[in-house]
């Protein structure tokens, strides 16, 4: 019998507060139950944690705007220890049910899965790394910066960013939500794909630069750096990970991600099938090395 985390709570409340309203009490009544806590035991330990829950989920509802999170529950305006559903927050009420699902994939499926979601939105191209040997990097990705211009309606003529591309590093990590992202990953991160760069070294390293050389990579050629993870990241600097290029999507935001890629879903059985098909098909331009 263990204590959830309060990340684990907050999120076992959206799973709930999505759907139907919950009280924060009854909410982390059922976090504990879910742990193995008996009844009597949880009401008591609730209790104890309500105070810190509503500090922690007024933190939580206040990052949504700076993490462009769609908002898909709420404090009822009247009770503040009362959560409810957004009235027309649509497609978006799965997110937290999508989150959960992704967190107890296996470690490759999350792979393939966030390889699949990127070459849907941001990237050209993608190729997700072997397992191991893959030298920091469990895929790399391919940025046009010329088909962002090509979606401006109306624009005519040559364009400064024709051919230009930038570079995706990444690494795909099923965290817990009790288990942050922290600088020293990033920091890790960033000097793995330095050391990558500057040669290959084994036969995974050499795949992975062939594969960039393919796609137009030169020494020197820009790079950005991306984190996803199913958890959440956690810095005492606001800003750090961006000042290094270095973007870092959480387990809401990639939820989101998948939810704007399949926006006809309605049902908790639709999202099963989503994240199984993210997981089992792969995209064009999604490659294994």
């Amino acid at each position: 019998m263990s204590t959830p985390s309060y990340p684990e709570i907050l999120h076992s409340l959206a799973l709930e507060a999505a759907e139907h309203e919950v009280s924060l009490r009854k909410g982390v009544e059922n976090s504990l139950r879910r742990e193995g806590w008996l009844a009597h035991d949880a009401r008591k330990k609730a209790t104890e944690l309500l105070p810190y829950v509503r500090t922690s989920l007024n933190d939580h509802l206040r990052s949504f705007p700076g993490r462009h999170i769609e908002e898909y529950y709420q404090q009822d305006p009247t009770n503040p220890d009362l959560l409810i559903p957004i009235a027309g927050c649509g497609k978006n009420k799965w997110t937290a049910y999508i989150q959960s699902r992704i967190i107890v994939l296996p470690a490759r499926d999350f792979e393939l899965l966030v390889g699949n979601t990127f070459v849907s939105i941001e990237c050209t191209q993608v190729a997700v790394t072997p397992m191991t040997g893959d030298g920091g990097c469990d895929f790399v990705g391919k940025l046009d910066l010329s088909l962002e211009m090509s979606k401006l309606r109306g624009f005519t003529g040559p364009s400064a960013l024709e051919g230009q591309c930038d570079f995706l590093f990444g690494e795909a990590k099923r965290y817990k939500l009790s288990n942050p992202v922290e600088v020293g990953d990033v920091d890790k991160l960033i000097g793995s794909v330095h050391t990558l760069t500057e040669g290959g070294g084994t036969p995974t390293k050499d795949k992975i630069i062939d594969a960039l050389d393919e796609w137009g990579w030169v020494h020197g050629s820009p790079i950005r750096y991306l984190f996803a993870t199913t958890g959440r990241f956690r810095t005492p600097i606001r800003g750090l990970a961006r000042r290094h290029k270095c973007f870092v999507i959480d387990g809401e935001q990639l939820s989101q991600r998948i939810i704007y890629l399949y926006p006809t879903i309605d049902s908790r059985e639709q999202a099963d099938t989503v994240v199984n098909d993210l997981t089992k098909n792969m995209k064009p331009n999604v490659s294994l090395l």
